[in-house]
């Protein structure tokens, strides 16, 4: 069976000023992303295995971790290499202030293993007993379609037929690999599962014989040149704020059995909510964030186009932090049993969740999400469990620009003592790869508004640009536009106000077809229903710096003083559209931002 899912949504935006004025907004398109990806054999090579003590299972590190260097490197372990890698499995394994980003006093290891595995599968929790060797249970424990792999000899040549990998072990294989090696065949790729390099050896822990041994516990981390591969000292790879940090920490959520299809969009999102747990980010990626594109967008079709989706890692890292740092329940303790109603652990912990965003929006009611209401429901209004959706995307993305936690009730950002920001750990809003020609979906349109607009609106339809490139008046489902409306000077010496409005223009829906067999034959069932938009808008204070001159207003989250309710309306007919008022523009309220999402 296969299905493809696309949004139509067509309207218009016009912008204007009145003493009374109008403003309208343009032609939307929301498009649901394909949510497959396949796996592909890596090349073969070797890795030297490394444990941790001479007394199997005398310390948690022996217990819990397995390394595996890989011989590009070097052949043998040197002294530097395995002080080194004591000092990467110290990052992961022991407990020291500081170790993760909610404060609680676990390891690592025992944060993820505790937070994210799956309810009622392995109910026990961490234990840290060292000689306790039934303490946790990772890799995927079926043998679907995806985890079906090859042995090959040395020269590269498969040998004996492929098997599935299920798992039966309780520790972690790491492999740690040359920065010029391949992952699935992508030299630039970070993570990935290594199984099929392994050597007859790899197992130290069980002396398996090779065509027993069980891969799904391996998870790898791709590490930088030769040169910087030492790190004795704790201040590069193996440090608690780089890259081979979070990335064993997206990589263990992958692990645990009994979550998501491998591979999937929510997959990936689990994954990122390891990463908000433990709190590094890493700064040294140089991608854009494409803001226009799906939460839910995994693979890369169309490839190469401003209009596809990419695989979005980048934005579910930003919803993991949203959801970690802002939705922690009533018991805020950081306990075993405080995480009990942190709503990013009741979602991730589901067992065998089907795709999309339906399993957390079924975890949005009263019962299951004490912050939903305040931070969510527009005053006195309870919202249902959809709506609920639907707001907490909007608002995650206006949060994601914003970033003021002191706005309203919070929703407006990422509470500050967590030490996330969307410019600085998600690239949001700049030319991080410097690549112009894509800035269009990373760095949002800004418009001037002046005396002349006071007699006549400002339409925005069709397509927009910016350094070269074009991108149409589009949404994505589960995507997101963003629209600055700044004032002109002149404004300054009278009130006026600055009336939006958005609509649709009745072509929006939501066209899924699905390909099933009915007796043998392949037939297209096709089936059509609404879609929603929602928009709000934030009045900024200042949009000038000291010197007189614009600057952005995503760098300025104080400025941001005034928040318009967002308020939403179907994609598929003419109901009048959605209209906001914003009064004093140009003197109490400098500039605002219009976020609009579509779900």
């Amino acid at each position: 069976m296969s299905s493809g899912r696309w949004w139509f949504l067509t309207g218009c935006l016009v912008l204007g000023l009145a003493a009374g004025g109008t403003a309208h907004a343009g032609v939307f398109q929301c498009a649901s992303p394909d949510s497959t990806e396949a796996i592909a054999a890596a090349d073969s090579t070797r890795f030297v295995p490394y444990r941790f003590g001479d007394l199997p299972y005398a310390t948690l590190r022996y217990r819990d971790l397995e390394l595996l260097w890989d011989s590009a490197y070097d052949a043998e372990l040197p002294g530097d290499v395995m002080t080194t890698l004591d000092v990467y499995a110290g990052t992961l394994i022991d407990r020291y202030a500081g170790n993760n980003a909610l404060g609680y006093d676990m390891s690592r290891f025992e944060l993820l293993y505790n937070y994210c595995r799956r309810a009622g599968q392995w109910p026990r929790a961490y234990s840290r007993g060292s000689w306790d060797t039934t303490s946790v249970v990772f890799g995927d424990s079926t043998s679907g379609t995806l985890f079906m792999f090859q042995l090959k000899d040395s020269a590269g040549a498969p040998e004996g037929a492929p098997w599935s990998k299920p798992t039966d072990r309780c520790h972690v294989d790491v492999y740690l690999s040359d920065s010029t090696r391949a992952v699935w065949g992508v030299p630039t790729a970070k993570g990935g599962y290594y199984s099929p390099w392994v050597s007859p050896n790899e197992d130290s822990s069980t002396s398996r014989s090779r065509h027993s041994i069980k891969h799904a516990n391996s998870l790898a981390m791709k590490l930088p040149g030769w040169l910087a591969r030492i790190d004795t000292v704790g201040a590069g790879w193996a440090s608690p704020s780089s890259y081979q940090s979070e990335g064993f920490a997206h990589e263990f959520a992958h692990g645990l059995p009994g979550g998501p299809a491998t591979a999937s969009a929510l997959d990936e999102q689990f994954a990122a909510i390891g990463e908000a747990l433990v709190g590094s980010y890493d700064e040294t990626d140089a991608s854009d964030m494409a803001y226009t594109w799906s939460l839910l967008g995994h693979s890369t079709q169309p490839a190469g186009t401003l209009r596809g989706y990419g695989k979005n890692y980048v934005a579910r890292s930003g919803f993991a932090a949203y959801l970690v740092y802002n939705f922690p329940g009533v018991d805020t303790s950081r306990t075993p049993t405080g995480m009990e109603d942190d709503l990013a652990h009741q979602w991730i912990s589901l067992l065998d969740p089907p795709p999309g965003l339906g399993s957390l929006r079924d975890l949005l009611r009263d019962s299951t999400c004490a912050d939903c209401a305040w931070l969510l429901d527009p005053p006195g209004v309870p919202q249902s469990d959809t709506s609920r959706l639907a707001l907490l995307h909007h608002y995650w993305r206006a949060a994601t620009y914003v970033n003021n936690p002191n706005l309203d009730h919070g929703q407006y950002g990422y509470p500050s003592r967590y030490g996330f920001t969307p410019g600085a750990q998600l690239n949001a809003w700049q030319n991080a790869n410097g690549i112009a020609g894509d800035d269009v979906v990373a760095i949002p349109p800004e418009i001037t508004m002046g005396p002349e607009h006071l007699t006549r609106d400002t339409t925005l339809y069709g397509s927009r640009s910016l350094n070269g490139s074009s991108y149409p008046l589009v949404l994505q489902i589960f995507g997101s536009e963003y629209w600055i409306v700044r004032s002109d000077p002149a404004l300054a010496m009278s009130s006026q106000d600055l009336v939006i409005h958005l609509w649709s223009d009745s072509l929006g829906r939501f066209d899924d077809f699905v390909l099933k067999e009915v007796e043998g034959q392949i037939v297209v069932v096709d089936r059509t229903w609404d879609g929603w938009v929602t928009a709000s808008v934030v009045g900024y204070s200042e949009q000038n710096g000291a010197g007189g001159q614009p600057e952005e207003l995503w760098r300025h989250p104080d400025w941001a003083t005034t928040a318009f309710a967002p308020t939403r309306m179907a994609t598929d007919s003419l109901r009048g559209g959605l209209e906001f008022v914003v009064p004093g523009f140009g003197t109490s309220i400098k500039a605002v931002l219009i976020p609009i999402t579509c779900s």
